[in-house]
């Protein structure tokens, strides 16, 4: 008979499920070079945030319930899941879209949002504008 699967184990299913539908051309999009990155050994620092983020989960998830592989990461895939789903709808979403697909500005596009969202909470108006971030390819 097969255990019943930890809050933990559905949690974090539920968090690696999530991640495919918003992020399904930007995983397209950095995972082959992401993918030679780690096959030559690269470190974290020097690999896409979202792979590593989302390698942290599909691992935590193969080995549950025995361990977590760097719970932090898996917090931090869930906030990064959480800005996208209250951004996408914006407007200018096209123009940010390609900053999450360019590692060495990820974590600033993730950082702005943050920033963009909890101003919003605190009652400020906030919209995006513009090239909100600078994409270099």
């Amino acid at each position: 008979m097969n255990d019943p699967k930890t809050d933990v184990e559905i949690a974090v299913g539920n968090l690696v499920k999530e991640s495919g539908e918003p992020l399904t051309e930007i995983i397209a999009k950095i995972k082959a070079s992401d993918e030679r990155s780690e096959l030559h050994g690269a470190p974290h620092s020097m690999r896409h945030p979202l792979q590593v983020l989302l390698k942290a989960a599909q691992e935590s998830q193969r080995i549950l319930p025995k361990a977590i592989v760097k719970p932090w990461l898996l917090a931090e895939l869930r906030l990064v899941l959480d800005l996208v789903a209250k951004w996408r709808g914006d407007p200018m979403w096209k123009e940010i879209e390609p900053s999450l697909v360019n590692q060495e500005v990820f974590m600033h596009t993730i950082s702005t949002l943050l920033v963009a969202e909890h101003l919003r909470r605190e009652g400020h108006e906030v919209r995006l504008v513009g090239k909100l971030l600078v994409c270099t390819e």
